[in-house]
């Protein structure tokens, strides 16, 4: 009777004894999912942040800055390209440069980039966006600076306020021609404005704007 007991009441001492090891280590084990847990909830975190902003892209004080300086490069590459076309950029309304020479890609991925309008009437500057595919300008270049210089108060007016589209267009192209004494000018796809195009090897001799469209920038403004 007395084995009977103690065999009997065995399980009970046994389940008591080891309860409390179990929970500790039930414990310990849901200590450490719960900093997993938190590990890759950060890490999902920080990946969100970096994705959010590699979408958005740098602040706006930093982009504006960024095409400032790539507006300084292009210019001084066009102008010692051909000196004379200073003085025809300083006469014009105005003028706009659009470049990836030194610029961050990220700002030209995709083939999505900015430039600066220069009023000359005001002497301000109003930042736009360039958005180039199917062959587009700046495509399949790896550096390039599009100078268009405009001529009169409408062409610039319609630029700066409605931008241009040739984003539906099959083709659509500036070419080069040679004047008496046998300097390159540019003409225009758009009334009253000259178009050139620099690449590394200096004025491309053809500017192609199919599937380009350029507009104000509302961020940057």
């Amino acid at each position: 009777m007395k084995t009977w007991i103690m065999l009997a009441a065995l399980p009970i001492v046994l389940t008591l004894q080891i309860a409390p090891l179990a929970h500790a280590q039930f414990g310990r084990l849901g200590g450490m999912l719960n900093k997993t847990v938190d590990g890759v909830s950060n890490t999902a975190k920080d990946i969100g942040d970096a994705s959010k902003e590699m979408m958005e892209g740098p602040p706006p004080e930093e982009q504006r800055a960024e095409l400032q300086e790539t507006r300084t490069k292009a210019l001084a590459k066009l102008y010692k390209q051909d000196p004379s076309l200073e003085n025809e950029l300083a006469s014009a309304q105005g003028y706009a440069v659009f470049s990836n020479i030194g610029i961050n890609l990220l700002l030209v991925s995709t083939q999505r980039g900015g430039g600066i309008l220069r009023d000359n009437r005001s002497g301000d500057d109003i930042y736009m966006s360039l958005f180039s595919a199917g062959g587009g300008i700046g495509l399949g270049v790896k550096e390039y600076a599009a100078i268009f210089v405009f001529h009169t108060d409408a062409a610039i007016n319609q630029f700066a306020t409605e931008g241009w589209d040739f984003s539906g267009q099959a083709d659509v192209k500036a070419q080069y021609k040679e004047d008496g004494d046998g300097a390159e000018t540019a003409v225009s796809a758009m009334p009253g404005t000259s178009l050139y195009q620099l690449t590394e090897s200096g004025l491309a001799a053809q500017v192609t704007l199919q599937g380009t469209k350029f507009w104000k920038n509302s961020d940057l403004n």
